[in-house]
Protein backbone atom coordinates (compact mmCIF):
# COMPACT_ATOMS: atom_id res chain seq x y z
CA UNK A 1 0.00 0.00 0.00
CA UNK A 2 1.55 3.36 -1.14
CA UNK A 3 0.67 6.68 0.76
CA UNK A 4 1.25 10.00 -0.56
CA UNK A 5 2.57 12.80 0.96
CA UNK A 6 3.43 16.66 -0.30
CA UNK A 7 7.19 17.49 0.72
CA UNK A 8 7.45 21.71 0.97
CA UNK A 9 10.56 23.38 -0.93
CA UNK A 10 12.87 24.79 0.96
CA UNK A 11 16.32 26.45 1.36
CA UNK A 12 19.32 25.71 3.74
CA UNK A 13 22.40 27.52 2.68
CA UNK A 14 23.46 27.44 -1.03
CA UNK A 15 21.15 24.26 -1.31
CA UNK A 16 17.84 25.06 -2.78
CA UNK A 17 15.17 21.72 -2.30
CA UNK A 18 12.19 21.66 -4.03
CA UNK A 19 8.47 21.06 -3.40
CA UNK A 20 7.94 17.21 -3.69
CA UNK A 21 5.81 14.06 -3.80
CA UNK A 22 6.16 11.34 -1.31
CA UNK A 23 4.84 8.00 -2.51
CA UNK A 24 5.48 5.93 0.61
CA UNK A 25 5.63 2.40 1.35
CA UNK A 26 6.57 -0.17 4.00
CA UNK A 27 10.06 0.08 4.33
CA UNK A 28 11.06 2.98 1.37
CA UNK A 29 9.86 5.54 -0.43
CA UNK A 30 9.88 7.34 -3.71
CA UNK A 31 10.02 11.21 -4.37
CA UNK A 32 9.04 13.12 -7.59
CA UNK A 33 9.15 16.91 -8.34
CA UNK A 34 6.14 17.33 -10.31
CA UNK A 35 7.63 20.10 -12.39
CA UNK A 36 10.23 17.98 -13.87
CA UNK A 37 9.00 14.57 -13.51
CA UNK A 38 12.39 13.33 -11.99
CA UNK A 39 12.62 10.96 -8.97
CA UNK A 40 14.61 8.81 -6.62
CA UNK A 41 14.11 6.18 -4.68
CA UNK A 42 15.35 6.58 -1.36
CA UNK A 43 14.95 4.60 2.62
CA UNK A 44 12.50 6.37 4.71
CA UNK A 45 15.39 7.55 6.86
CA UNK A 46 16.36 9.50 4.58
CA UNK A 47 12.74 10.60 3.70
CA UNK A 48 13.04 12.03 7.90
CA UNK A 49 16.44 13.50 7.17
CA UNK A 50 13.93 15.51 4.00
CA UNK A 51 11.58 16.46 5.74
CA UNK A 52 13.41 17.97 8.78
CA UNK A 53 15.68 19.57 6.13
CA UNK A 54 18.78 17.61 7.78
CA UNK A 55 19.99 16.27 4.72
CA UNK A 56 23.53 15.06 4.48
CA UNK A 57 25.48 15.78 1.09
CA UNK A 58 25.80 12.47 -0.13
CA UNK A 59 21.48 12.49 -0.53
CA UNK A 60 21.63 16.02 -1.32
CA UNK A 61 24.14 15.76 -4.02
CA UNK A 62 21.94 12.95 -5.45
CA UNK A 63 18.84 14.95 -5.28
CA UNK A 64 20.79 17.83 -7.37
CA UNK A 65 21.83 14.89 -9.82
CA UNK A 66 18.04 14.10 -9.92
CA UNK A 67 16.62 17.32 -10.42
CA UNK A 68 15.24 17.53 -6.89
CA UNK A 69 17.43 20.29 -5.21
CA UNK A 70 19.94 22.65 -6.66
CA UNK A 71 22.64 24.60 -5.80
CA UNK A 72 23.38 28.36 -6.55
CA UNK A 73 24.29 28.61 -10.01
CA UNK A 74 23.40 25.27 -11.04
CA UNK A 75 20.79 24.59 -14.02
CA UNK A 76 17.21 23.90 -13.31
CA UNK A 77 15.72 21.21 -15.02
CA UNK A 78 12.37 22.77 -15.38
CA UNK A 79 13.59 25.37 -18.03
CA UNK A 80 12.52 22.52 -20.68
CA UNK A 81 11.24 23.92 -24.42
CA UNK A 82 9.43 21.68 -26.68
CA UNK A 83 10.72 22.39 -30.45
CA UNK A 84 8.67 21.69 -33.41
CA UNK A 85 10.26 18.95 -35.27
CA UNK A 86 7.87 16.16 -36.73
CA UNK A 87 9.30 13.41 -37.04
CA UNK A 88 6.25 11.06 -37.25
CA UNK A 89 3.94 10.95 -39.97
CA UNK A 90 0.79 9.40 -40.37
CA UNK A 91 -0.44 8.98 -44.02
CA UNK A 92 -4.29 8.76 -43.94
CA UNK A 93 -4.67 6.72 -47.36
CA UNK A 94 -8.55 5.93 -46.92
CA UNK A 95 -11.57 5.96 -44.61
CA UNK A 96 -12.94 3.00 -46.06
CA UNK A 97 -12.91 -0.19 -43.80
CA UNK A 98 -14.38 -3.84 -43.56
CA UNK A 99 -15.31 -3.17 -40.15
CA UNK A 100 -17.91 -1.99 -38.00
CA UNK A 101 -16.02 -1.11 -35.14
CA UNK A 102 -18.59 0.08 -32.33
CA UNK A 103 -15.99 2.39 -30.57
CA UNK A 104 -14.50 3.99 -33.97
CA UNK A 105 -13.49 7.98 -34.10
CA UNK A 106 -13.54 7.95 -37.82
CA UNK A 107 -16.23 9.60 -39.80
CA UNK A 108 -16.45 7.18 -42.74
CA UNK A 109 -17.67 9.55 -45.48
CA UNK A 110 -19.11 7.60 -48.33
CA UNK A 111 -17.68 9.29 -51.11
CA UNK A 112 -14.02 10.65 -49.33
CA UNK A 113 -11.89 9.88 -51.84
CA UNK A 114 -8.91 7.16 -51.53
CA UNK A 115 -5.34 8.35 -52.00
CA UNK A 116 -3.84 8.63 -55.30
CA UNK A 117 -0.80 7.18 -56.80
CA UNK A 118 -0.12 10.91 -57.72
CA UNK A 119 -0.60 12.26 -54.53
CA UNK A 120 0.96 9.47 -52.62
CA UNK A 121 4.12 10.19 -54.92
CA UNK A 122 3.67 13.96 -53.94
CA UNK A 123 3.67 13.06 -50.30
CA UNK A 124 6.53 11.11 -50.50
CA UNK A 125 8.63 14.07 -51.96
CA UNK A 126 7.68 16.27 -49.49
CA UNK A 127 8.70 13.98 -46.75
CA UNK A 128 11.96 13.03 -48.44
CA UNK A 129 12.68 17.29 -48.88
CA UNK A 130 12.17 17.60 -45.41
CA UNK A 131 14.26 14.44 -44.37
CA UNK A 132 17.40 15.83 -46.46
CA UNK A 133 16.77 18.99 -44.86
CA UNK A 134 16.78 17.70 -41.53
CA UNK A 135 18.87 14.59 -41.51
CA UNK A 136 19.18 14.36 -37.69
CA UNK A 137 15.43 13.43 -37.52
CA UNK A 138 14.32 10.29 -37.48
CA UNK A 139 11.85 9.86 -39.22
CA UNK A 140 8.51 6.83 -39.04
CA UNK A 141 5.96 6.93 -41.48
CA UNK A 142 2.28 4.92 -40.84
CA UNK A 143 -0.29 4.42 -43.38
CA UNK A 144 -3.52 4.52 -41.96
CA UNK A 145 -7.16 4.39 -42.02
CA UNK A 146 -9.65 3.17 -42.02
CA UNK A 147 -8.25 -0.32 -43.28
CA UNK A 148 -4.83 0.81 -44.84
CA UNK A 149 -4.50 -2.71 -46.07
CA UNK A 150 -7.47 -1.83 -48.72
CA UNK A 151 -4.65 0.12 -50.44
CA UNK A 152 -1.97 -2.15 -50.52
CA UNK A 153 0.29 -1.01 -53.41
CA UNK A 154 0.03 2.22 -51.85
CA UNK A 155 1.69 1.15 -49.25
CA UNK A 156 4.35 -0.47 -51.10
CA UNK A 157 4.74 2.29 -53.33
CA UNK A 158 5.29 4.53 -50.57
CA UNK A 159 8.44 2.37 -49.41
CA UNK A 160 9.67 1.90 -52.92
CA UNK A 161 9.73 6.11 -53.32
CA UNK A 162 11.98 6.10 -50.38
CA UNK A 163 14.13 3.01 -51.25
CA UNK A 164 14.92 4.99 -54.96
CA UNK A 165 15.79 8.14 -52.90
CA UNK A 166 18.59 5.96 -50.71
CA UNK A 167 16.56 6.61 -47.68
CA UNK A 168 15.17 4.77 -45.29
CA UNK A 169 12.42 5.15 -42.89
CA UNK A 170 10.50 3.53 -40.31
CA UNK A 171 7.39 2.31 -41.98
CA UNK A 172 4.35 0.06 -39.91
CA UNK A 173 1.11 -0.21 -40.11
CA UNK A 174 -1.77 -0.58 -37.37
CA UNK A 175 -4.38 -3.30 -39.48
CA UNK A 176 -7.69 -5.33 -38.43
CA UNK A 177 -5.62 -8.09 -39.91
CA UNK A 178 -8.39 -9.66 -41.72
CA UNK A 179 -6.76 -9.05 -45.31
CA UNK A 180 -3.36 -10.48 -44.96
CA UNK A 181 -3.66 -13.28 -47.05
CA UNK A 182 -0.17 -15.37 -47.66
CA UNK A 183 0.74 -13.27 -50.57
CA UNK A 184 0.13 -9.82 -48.58
CA UNK A 185 2.03 -10.83 -45.28
CA UNK A 186 5.15 -11.85 -48.61
CA UNK A 187 4.63 -8.66 -49.43
CA UNK A 188 4.77 -6.26 -46.13
CA UNK A 189 7.95 -8.51 -45.28
CA UNK A 190 9.55 -8.03 -48.36
CA UNK A 191 9.14 -4.32 -47.78
CA UNK A 192 9.93 -4.33 -44.42
CA UNK A 193 6.82 -2.84 -43.03
CA UNK A 194 6.27 -3.38 -39.01
CA UNK A 195 3.11 -4.43 -38.06
CA UNK A 196 0.62 -4.17 -35.27
CA UNK A 197 -2.63 -5.96 -35.34
CA UNK A 198 -5.96 -4.51 -33.38
CA UNK A 199 -7.39 -7.51 -31.66
CA UNK A 200 -9.83 -6.91 -28.46
CA UNK A 201 -9.26 -10.48 -27.29
CA UNK A 202 -11.53 -13.78 -27.51
CA UNK A 203 -14.50 -14.36 -29.56
CA UNK A 204 -16.35 -13.75 -26.95
CA UNK A 205 -14.94 -9.78 -26.63
CA UNK A 206 -13.51 -9.76 -30.14
CA UNK A 207 -16.94 -10.10 -32.16
CA UNK A 208 -18.70 -8.00 -30.00
CA UNK A 209 -17.01 -5.23 -30.78
CA UNK A 210 -15.21 -5.39 -34.18
CA UNK A 211 -17.75 -7.36 -36.25
CA UNK A 212 -17.67 -7.21 -39.96
CA UNK A 213 -19.19 -4.34 -41.80
CA UNK A 214 -20.88 -7.15 -43.64
CA UNK A 215 -21.80 -8.75 -40.24
CA UNK A 216 -20.67 -11.59 -38.19
CA UNK A 217 -17.30 -12.08 -36.67
CA UNK A 218 -14.23 -11.09 -37.49
CA UNK A 219 -12.08 -13.23 -35.22
CA UNK A 220 -11.29 -15.98 -36.95
CA UNK A 221 -9.99 -13.93 -39.84
CA UNK A 222 -7.64 -12.21 -37.89
CA UNK A 223 -6.21 -15.03 -36.68
CA UNK A 224 -5.48 -16.50 -39.74
CA UNK A 225 -3.85 -13.06 -40.79
CA UNK A 226 -1.47 -13.85 -37.81
CA UNK A 227 -0.78 -17.17 -39.03
CA UNK A 228 -0.20 -16.05 -42.45
CA UNK A 229 2.35 -13.39 -40.82
CA UNK A 230 4.21 -15.49 -39.26
CA UNK A 231 4.83 -17.81 -42.22
CA UNK A 232 5.88 -14.61 -44.02
CA UNK A 233 8.53 -14.89 -40.79
CA UNK A 234 7.25 -11.91 -39.05
CA UNK A 235 7.29 -12.85 -35.29
CA UNK A 236 7.88 -9.30 -33.34
CA UNK A 237 4.73 -7.96 -34.54
CA UNK A 238 2.25 -6.65 -31.60
CA UNK A 239 -1.50 -6.47 -30.77
CA UNK A 240 -3.38 -3.39 -29.79
CA UNK A 241 -6.81 -3.89 -27.77
CA UNK A 242 -9.39 -0.99 -26.83
CA UNK A 243 -10.18 -1.67 -23.53
CA UNK A 244 -14.15 -1.67 -22.98
CA UNK A 245 -16.84 -2.77 -20.31
CA UNK A 246 -16.82 -6.00 -21.75
CA UNK A 247 -12.59 -6.20 -21.74
CA UNK A 248 -12.80 -5.55 -17.39
CA UNK A 249 -15.58 -8.40 -17.68
CA UNK A 250 -13.80 -10.65 -19.25
CA UNK A 251 -10.28 -9.44 -18.64
CA UNK A 252 -8.80 -13.01 -17.34
CA UNK A 253 -10.18 -14.89 -20.88
CA UNK A 254 -8.79 -11.86 -22.77
CA UNK A 255 -4.88 -12.33 -21.20
CA UNK A 256 -5.01 -15.71 -21.16
CA UNK A 257 -6.14 -15.40 -25.08
CA UNK A 258 -3.20 -13.30 -25.60
CA UNK A 259 -0.49 -15.62 -23.98
CA UNK A 260 -1.48 -18.32 -25.61
CA UNK A 261 -1.59 -16.61 -29.13
CA UNK A 262 2.28 -16.17 -27.97
CA UNK A 263 2.72 -12.41 -28.99
CA UNK A 264 5.40 -10.63 -26.84
CA UNK A 265 3.95 -7.28 -26.92
CA UNK A 266 0.14 -5.93 -26.45
CA UNK A 267 -1.02 -2.84 -25.95
CA UNK A 268 -4.35 -2.58 -24.43
CA UNK A 269 -5.96 1.10 -24.69
CA UNK A 270 -8.66 2.82 -22.76
CA UNK A 271 -11.64 3.90 -25.00
CA UNK A 272 -12.13 7.49 -24.78
CA UNK A 273 -15.93 8.19 -24.73
CA UNK A 274 -17.36 9.20 -27.57
CA UNK A 275 -20.96 10.26 -28.84
CA UNK A 276 -21.53 6.72 -30.73
CA UNK A 277 -21.76 4.54 -28.03
CA UNK A 278 -21.06 5.83 -24.20
CA UNK A 279 -22.08 2.67 -22.95
CA UNK A 280 -19.13 0.78 -24.14
CA UNK A 281 -16.54 3.63 -22.18
CA UNK A 282 -15.46 1.77 -19.10
CA UNK A 283 -16.47 4.51 -15.78
CA UNK A 284 -12.81 6.22 -14.76
CA UNK A 285 -14.23 4.56 -11.04
CA UNK A 286 -13.28 1.27 -12.85
CA UNK A 287 -9.61 1.94 -13.62
CA UNK A 288 -8.11 0.76 -10.05
CA UNK A 289 -10.00 -2.13 -10.28
CA UNK A 290 -9.09 -3.14 -13.60
CA UNK A 291 -5.46 -2.00 -13.24
CA UNK A 292 -5.42 -4.45 -10.07
CA UNK A 293 -6.70 -7.51 -12.31
CA UNK A 294 -4.51 -6.88 -15.28
CA UNK A 295 -1.42 -5.94 -13.09
CA UNK A 296 -2.00 -9.39 -10.66
CA UNK A 297 -2.75 -11.28 -14.57
CA UNK A 298 0.53 -9.96 -15.25
CA UNK A 299 2.33 -11.14 -12.04
CA UNK A 300 0.96 -14.43 -12.58
CA UNK A 301 2.25 -14.49 -16.54
CA UNK A 302 5.69 -13.65 -14.82
CA UNK A 303 5.51 -16.61 -12.46
CA UNK A 304 5.18 -18.81 -15.34
CA UNK A 305 7.44 -17.43 -17.42
CA UNK A 306 5.84 -16.34 -19.95
CA UNK A 307 7.33 -13.38 -22.10
CA UNK A 308 4.64 -10.40 -22.63
CA UNK A 309 5.11 -6.94 -22.35
CA UNK A 310 2.00 -4.37 -22.07
CA UNK A 311 3.17 -1.24 -23.21
CA UNK A 312 0.90 1.46 -21.79
CA UNK A 313 2.63 0.41 -18.09
CA UNK A 314 6.27 -0.51 -19.61
CA UNK A 315 5.99 3.19 -21.25
CA UNK A 316 5.01 4.59 -17.27
CA UNK A 317 7.74 2.62 -15.79
CA UNK A 318 10.13 3.98 -18.16
CA UNK A 319 8.61 7.24 -17.40
CA UNK A 320 9.29 6.95 -13.86
CA UNK A 321 13.02 5.21 -14.08
CA UNK A 322 14.27 7.20 -16.79
CA UNK A 323 11.98 10.42 -18.07
CA UNK A 324 12.66 10.14 -21.66
CA UNK A 325 10.95 11.86 -24.55
CA UNK A 326 10.40 8.90 -26.69
CA UNK A 327 6.19 8.72 -26.79
CA UNK A 328 4.60 10.91 -28.53
CA UNK A 329 1.62 10.91 -26.70
CA UNK A 330 2.14 9.37 -23.12
CA UNK A 331 6.10 10.57 -22.01
CA UNK A 332 5.28 14.44 -22.02
CA UNK A 333 1.93 14.94 -23.09
CA UNK A 334 0.61 15.37 -26.31
CA UNK A 335 3.16 16.33 -29.19
CA UNK A 336 0.52 16.88 -31.54
CA UNK A 337 1.90 18.87 -34.59
CA UNK A 338 5.15 18.98 -32.41
CA UNK A 339 6.27 15.54 -33.39
CA UNK A 340 3.72 14.62 -35.73
CA UNK A 341 1.73 15.42 -38.63
CA UNK A 342 -0.99 14.03 -40.73
CA UNK A 343 -1.56 14.05 -44.34
CA UNK A 344 -5.22 13.09 -45.72
CA UNK A 345 -6.06 11.86 -49.04
CA UNK A 346 -6.13 15.22 -50.37
CA UNK A 347 -3.24 15.84 -49.22
CA UNK A 348 -4.06 18.30 -46.67
CA UNK A 349 -2.20 18.53 -43.21
CA UNK A 350 -3.25 17.96 -39.44
CA UNK A 351 -1.53 17.82 -36.06
CA UNK A 352 -2.37 14.51 -35.52
CA UNK A 353 -4.77 11.70 -37.35
CA UNK A 354 -7.66 12.02 -34.69
CA UNK A 355 -7.71 16.46 -35.48
CA UNK A 356 -8.76 15.86 -39.42
CA UNK A 357 -12.00 18.08 -38.56
CA UNK A 358 -11.95 20.81 -41.07
CA UNK A 359 -11.04 23.69 -39.47
CA UNK A 360 -8.19 21.96 -37.77
CA UNK A 361 -6.20 21.61 -41.42
CA UNK A 362 -3.17 23.97 -40.48
CA UNK A 363 -1.67 23.07 -44.54
CA UNK A 364 -0.87 21.18 -47.52
CA UNK A 365 1.42 18.73 -48.86
CA UNK A 366 2.65 21.77 -51.55
CA UNK A 367 3.67 23.89 -48.56
CA UNK A 368 6.55 21.91 -47.98
CA UNK A 369 8.16 23.79 -44.86
CA UNK A 370 6.39 21.79 -42.59
CA UNK A 371 8.08 23.20 -39.67
CA UNK A 372 7.58 26.86 -40.56
CA UNK A 373 3.91 25.39 -41.44
CA UNK A 374 3.44 24.25 -37.61
CA UNK A 375 5.52 27.18 -36.04
CA UNK A 376 2.90 29.49 -38.18
CA UNK A 377 -0.12 28.06 -36.70
CA UNK A 378 1.29 27.95 -32.86
CA UNK A 379 1.70 31.73 -33.84
CA UNK A 380 -1.56 32.40 -35.00
CA UNK A 381 -3.64 30.85 -31.66
CA UNK A 382 -4.58 28.01 -33.84
CA UNK A 383 -6.76 26.25 -31.33
CA UNK A 384 -5.48 23.20 -31.37
CA UNK A 385 -2.11 24.21 -30.25
CA UNK A 386 -3.86 26.53 -27.65
CA UNK A 387 -1.82 26.12 -23.95
CA UNK A 388 -3.37 23.23 -22.21
CA UNK A 389 -5.70 24.30 -19.21
CA UNK A 390 -3.46 22.64 -16.46
CA UNK A 391 -5.23 24.28 -13.21
CA UNK A 392 -6.50 20.99 -11.99
CA UNK A 393 -3.54 19.32 -12.36
CA UNK A 394 -1.27 21.71 -10.25
CA UNK A 395 -0.98 19.62 -7.09
CA UNK A 396 -0.91 15.99 -9.34
CA UNK A 397 2.59 14.29 -9.05
CA UNK A 398 2.65 13.07 -12.34
CA UNK A 399 1.36 15.95 -14.38
CA UNK A 400 4.71 16.23 -16.09
CA UNK A 401 4.30 12.92 -17.79
CA UNK A 402 0.50 13.54 -18.47
CA UNK A 403 0.23 17.71 -19.22
CA UNK A 404 -3.72 17.51 -19.01
CA UNK A 405 -3.68 14.39 -21.76
CA UNK A 406 -4.65 14.19 -25.55
CA UNK A 407 -5.90 17.49 -26.98
CA UNK A 408 -7.76 14.95 -29.90
CA UNK A 409 -9.55 13.40 -27.24
CA UNK A 410 -10.49 16.67 -25.32
CA UNK A 411 -11.97 17.72 -28.11
CA UNK A 412 -14.10 14.53 -28.90
CA UNK A 413 -15.18 14.91 -25.68
CA UNK A 414 -16.28 18.39 -24.74
CA UNK A 415 -15.11 20.31 -28.26
CA UNK A 416 -12.38 22.14 -26.76
CA UNK A 417 -9.01 20.42 -26.80
CA UNK A 418 -6.93 22.56 -24.13
CA UNK A 419 -9.59 21.25 -21.67
CA UNK A 420 -8.39 17.92 -19.26
CA UNK A 421 -8.56 14.53 -20.78
CA UNK A 422 -10.28 13.23 -18.29
CA UNK A 423 -9.37 9.52 -19.41
CA UNK A 424 -6.30 10.13 -19.55
CA UNK A 425 -5.93 11.81 -16.03
CA UNK A 426 -7.79 9.12 -14.43
CA UNK A 427 -5.55 6.62 -15.78
CA UNK A 428 -2.29 7.61 -14.65
CA UNK A 429 -3.67 8.77 -11.22
CA UNK A 430 -4.66 5.03 -10.79
CA UNK A 431 -1.69 3.39 -12.49
CA UNK A 432 0.98 5.65 -11.20
CA UNK A 433 1.21 4.91 -7.45
CA UNK A 434 1.11 1.23 -8.77
CA UNK A 435 3.59 1.11 -10.61
CA UNK A 436 5.55 2.86 -7.94
CA UNK A 437 4.67 0.50 -5.25
CA UNK A 438 6.22 -2.45 -7.41
CA UNK A 439 9.52 -0.57 -8.34
CA UNK A 440 9.94 -0.06 -4.40
CA UNK A 441 9.03 -3.61 -3.62
CA UNK A 442 9.88 -6.04 -6.69
CA UNK A 443 11.86 -5.13 -9.23
CA UNK A 444 12.19 -8.56 -10.99
CA UNK A 445 8.38 -8.12 -11.80
CA UNK A 446 9.01 -4.06 -12.49
CA UNK A 447 11.41 -5.54 -15.02
CA UNK A 448 9.63 -7.88 -16.81
CA UNK A 449 6.48 -5.36 -16.91
CA UNK A 450 9.44 -3.01 -18.94
CA UNK A 451 10.96 -5.76 -21.25
CA UNK A 452 8.63 -8.93 -20.65
CA UNK A 453 12.19 -10.91 -20.04
CA UNK A 454 11.54 -14.05 -18.20
CA UNK A 455 15.50 -15.11 -17.81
Amino acid sequence: MITEERVSGYRKGKLTVFGTVALIGESSAYVIRPETGTGLAMDLASLSALRKQEIQDDLAFTMVQRGLASYDRSRDLSAWHEDVRPEFFLIDLTKTCNLSCRYCFREFEKNYPVMTEEMIDEISSCLIAYWREHPYLKLSLQPWGGEPLICLPLIRRLRRNFDRAGLFPKIMIETNGTLITEETAAALKEDRIDIGISIDGNAVVHDLQRPLAAGGGSLRFVEQGVDNLRKAGYSGFGTITVVTENTIRHLSEVLEYFANLHVRSIKLNMMRRNSRNLGLAPDPKEFGGYLDSLLGYLYRLYQRHVPIVEQNIAQRLLNLVHRPDNNICNAHGCHGGYRMLSFDSLGKIFPCELSDFPDYCIGSVKDHDLRGMVEKAIESGHEYFRPKDQSECKDCPWRYFCRGGCRSAAKFACGDPSRLDTTECAFNKALYPRLVAILLQDRGFAEYLQSGDVE
